[in-house]
């Protein structure tokens, strides 16, 4: 790029002199006589370098300088004088912003070498002033693409917010229809096999204890409880042509329970969202040590098989068929201690019996228990309404059984108008009183 030189002198030959020492460089040179055309041509062009008299007719280099700032800030400004004047030069460096002060008669050298630097001097403020407007055009793309980023960021926020929303709504509906589902199965299972059904209720709620015990999130909580309440689905649904009274005996044959589990776990997995319920019902008769069907060992079987199988096997052993209204929890503890490590987790054992005092015992307190008309005592209290095969209300839930009542339960039985099972609720009995409730 070629660089405009600006000599201003008011004498001829001072300035032809100057132009010839200048001249090789390839500068483009303009040479004025006057302050006044000075101020002119810097108003039409940019010039890099400007050399000026200090002593002129009309217009004096101090007052051209100081004039020449405002119209261009970032030229090299050279003072030329041939006088020692140091009020005029002292004017030319506050006003004027003089970088050089050269004597004549000059030495060409030197000029050449002042010119160079000022030209340098010049770019190097041009290069600055350019570097600070693609900055500053830079920064104000960065602030709107920053605003729009940001506007971009708030939208999609808020779509996700929303979609969130909604998945929210979706997952709560969806979690109301399994429990809808788990709902209508446990309720079937009941009706079949009220004494299995009751089990398994007692099995979901020691199991759900554990869970919480664990400190387990909310999702493997439902699977847990999921998978206890249908545990033995494959087995009502394996023995549906039996009487109610014979669904819920347990069968002793390994592979018979081996097929009830697979039974269960491929009715679960027809439906959405139950497949690790189904799994956990599938691994149901896997033991820890690795002696099960499918051969899986420890914590090969799923956590939530580990844990309904402690509840399964607790609750089997604290509930016994001959009294089945007194928890034998003692009983409960020795079968789950001899099979730790065998058929069991023994961390899940340990803490399932540590936690038993403070959660497991009160479930057994309150809950609803199916008995057989022959071990209906007096002062037991029912926990369901009691009917005939036809649909007759005998006696409402709450009622308390007195000797009378129980007489009666026996003598209806024995005529076949009751059904097998009579569900009272457990460790609800009080000191019979004298008569009772009548019954039809």
């Amino acid at each position: 790029m070629t660089h405009s030189i600006l000599i201003i002198d008011d004498e001829e030959p001072i300035r032809r002199s100057l132009r010839r020492s200048l001249r090789r460089e390839g500068y483009d040179i303009h040479c004025v006589e006057s302050g006044f055309e000075g101020l002119r041509i810097l108003d039409e062009r940019e010039i890099a370098v400007v050399i000026c008299d200090q002593r002129m007719p009309g217009m004096s280099g101090a007052e051209f300088l100081s004039e020449s700032v405002g119209l261009s800030p970032e030229t090299y400004r050279i003072t030329l004088t041939g006088h020692t004047d140091l009020a005029s030069a002292q004017r030319s460096i506050n006003e004027g912003r003089v970088q050089r002060f050269m004597l004549k008669p000059w030495d060409d050298e030197e000029l050449r070498r002042a010119v160079s630097e000022g030209v340098k001097s010049f770019e190097l403020v041009q290069e600055n002033r350019r570097l600070q407007r693609v900055t500053e055009d830079q920064n104000k793309k960065l602030e709107a693409w920053s605003q729009e980023l940001e506007r971009l960021v708030d939208d999609r926020t808020s779509e996700l917010e929303s979609q969130n929303a909604e998945l929210d709504v979706l997952q709560q509906r969806f979690e109301r229809s399994l429990h809808g589902t788990v709902t209508v199965l446990a309720g079937m299972m009941e009706v079949l096999a009220p004494s299995l059904g009751l089990h398994c209720k007692r099995v979901a709620r020691c199991a759900e204890s554990l869970g919480r015990h664990l400190q387990l999130d909310k999702k493997a909580l439902l699977d847990i409880e999921f998978a206890a309440l249908l545990h033995e689905i494959g087995r009502v649904v394996g023995a549906t042509n039996s009487k109610p009274a014979q669904i819920g005996l347990r069968s002793g044959d390994p592979e018979e329970l081996v097929q009830q589990a697979e039974s269960g776990a491929g009715i679960l997995g027809e439906i959405e969202g139950f497949e690790d319920v189904a799994l956990s019902v599938r691994c149901l008769c896997e033991r820890f040590d690795g002696h099960g069907p499918q051969g899986l060992v420890g914590e090969q079987i799923p956590l939530a098989s580990r844990i309904v199988a402690v509840a399964d096997a607790f609750d089997s052993a604290v509930v016994s068929p001959a009294n089945p209204t007194e928890p034998d929890f003692e009983n409960g503890r020795k079968r789950l201690q001899d099979a730790a490590e065998k058929e069991f987790d023994p961390e899940l054992v340990k803490h399932f019996l540590e936690a038993g005092a403070e959660t497991t015992r009160p479930i057994y307190q309150d809950t609803e228990i199916q008995i057989s008309p022959r071990q209906v005592e007096a002062g037991m209290e029912l926990a369901r309404d009691l009917h005939s095969p036809d649909g007759i209300l005998l006696l409402k839930a709450g009622t308390q059984l007195t000797p009378q009542l129980v007489d009666r339960v026996a003598a209806l039985s024995k005529g076949n108008l009751l059904l097998t099972g009579i569900v009272v609720r457990c460790g609800r009995r009080k000191r019979a009183a004298a008569g009772g409730s009548r019954i039809g």
